[in-house]
């Protein structure tokens, strides 16, 4: 089964149908190493979802968390998809998407964890 749902995944197909293909991966095949390469595009469509479904996302996601923390620390950095940054400071807190180390007390990875952002002030 895992291996027709990563061929839906990584196929040209409708962005939507590879995400739902990649949801139900999370539940299947958590420790793929292929969720890196992956990650982008899930953030992607799982920050410009409708907000009444995000909930139900984010928490069929939640396996996958680690992964995706990554792409979700660029958008919060705003490096990528700015308009979505708010959204990925949200959906990155283990609160919203715990992962499967919050129960054995390991410490969590985290937006805070990723490079920081530099401002920098241009008073010229």
């Amino acid at each position: 089964m895992t291996k027709k749902l990563w061929q839906q995944a990584e196929e040209p197909k409708p962005r939507a149908e590879r995400f739902r293909a990649l949801v139900a991966l999370a539940s299947f095949d958590p420790a793929s190493p292929r969720w890196h390469a992956a990650a982008p595009g899930v953030v992607e469509e799982l920050l410009s979802a409708n907000a009444l479904h995000l909930g139900i996302w984010v928490r069929a996601l939640s396996p996958v968390r680690d992964p995706l923390l990554s792409s979700l620390g660029e958008v919060f950095r705003g490096e990528r998809l700015p308009e979505h940054r708010q959204v990925a400071a949200t959906v990155a807190t283990p609160q919203a998407m715990p992962s499967a180390g919050t129960a054995t007390g390991r410490v969590q990875p985290s937006l805070a964890t990723q490079p920081t952002i530099h401002i920098q002030h241009g008073l010229e």
